[in-house]
């Protein structure tokens, strides 16, 4: 892969981890649900529209996101340190959002502890 199709690749990881994140929240997180049950299909099809699984949801396309910036910033030429940091608090955020706004609020003060706690390892090796 070149330099320009890694950076796509990873702008579009970044891309797809953000929507399917927000999309958690929006009258669409039922069918985003789904399209994950075509790959476990022994699940019941009543969880696409539950609260649970809209945290999912948000948390899978954090996690996605999340992906996509560290992969990016790395292929820019960023210090690892600095761009897992980064890719750490995409991840904390996208989720925040998600969780919030489907009510899964003591979710908010766990990723502020994984956002604190990386912070503190990063910055206690360098």
């Amino acid at each position: 892969m070149t330099t320009l199709e890694a950076r796509v690749f990873s702008a579009m990881n970044l891309l797809c981890g953000a929507l399917l994140a927000l999309a958690a929240s929006s009258p669409w997180a039922g069918g985003a649900v789904r399209l994950f049950l075509i790959a476990q299909p022994d699940l019941d099809p009543a969880l696409a529209d539950t609260p649970f699984a809209r945290w999912i949801l948000g948390l899978a396309g954090g996690i996605w996101a999340g992906w996509g910036t560290l992969m990016l910033l790395l292929g820019l030429g960023w210090d690892p340190r600095r761009a897992s940091l980064a890719a750490l608090g995409v991840w904390c955020a996208l989720d925040s959002l998600a969780s919030a706004a489907n009510g899964a609020w003591l979710n908010l003060g766990v990723n502020l502890s994984w956002l604190l706690i990386g912070a503190w390892a990063w910055r206690a090796r360098g």
